[in-house]
């Protein structure tokens, strides 16, 4: 049974990912302590809604490229198999 929950980790992205987690766990945790303690959780409350703004301003460009290198990809491959007038 152990082996099934180790195997995972044969993988080198999956030890990074845990060493992320962790991380990310560790210094989140920690950062929302003192964010409370300081009683500064209103100016948290503010950087979460102008990161939701960026977030999604993010998620837009990347649709655009993703949307953009398909076709490009397509003309390439149109090129590449003797077909250029089809776009």
């Amino acid at each position: 049974m152990i082996e099934r929950l180790v195997e995972p980790f044969h993988y080198a992205f999956m030890q990074r990912a845990f060493i992320t987690a962790l991380l990310v766990g560790v210094l989140c945790s920690t950062m929302g302590t003192y964010v409370i303690l300081r009683r500064l959780a209103f100016i948290g409350d503010g950087i979460a809604h102008a990161d939701s703004g960026g977030l999604s301003d993010t998620g837009f460009i990347v649709d655009h490229c993703r949307d953009r290198l398909d076709r490009d990809v397509r003309k390439l491959s149109d090129i590449n198999h003797g077909d250029p007038g089809r776009h």
